[in-house]
């Protein structure tokens, strides 16, 4: 499943992956619509388009700390994510070691 703005939508979803967009700025409803979201039982991986975690750090903070589903950050075109990023997350997730370069 993808949270994510529109033109990534449109790409998740051309390749059969669910998605939504959580188009209001205000904290509390953002997370009433997350948190309606990961009602779904089925829901073992969100893909997150990055500016929602910039504006809702200590949220997502709180829910990263749960086993399940796990939620990975995908970059957003305005601000990319660092390779050392992706790198940490195979290493923790799939329990490889990459090496530089």
């Amino acid at each position: 499943m993808c949270v994510s703005d529109d033109d990534t939508n449109i790409l998740f979803r051309l390749i059969g992956i669910k998605s939504f967009e959580i188009s209001s700025n205000n904290s509390e409803i953002f997370q009433e619509e997350f948190d309606k979201i990961l009602e779904d039982q089925d829901i073992g991986l969100v893909l997150l388009n990055e500016k929602y975690l910039m504006r809702q750090r200590d949220y997502f903070r709180r829910l990263k700390l749960r086993k399940y589903p796990i939620i990975i950050e995908i970059p957003d075109m305005k601000a990319p994510l660092k390779e050392s990023y992706f790198r940490h997350l195979i290493e923790k997730y799939l329990g490889l070691t990459l090496k530089e370069g």
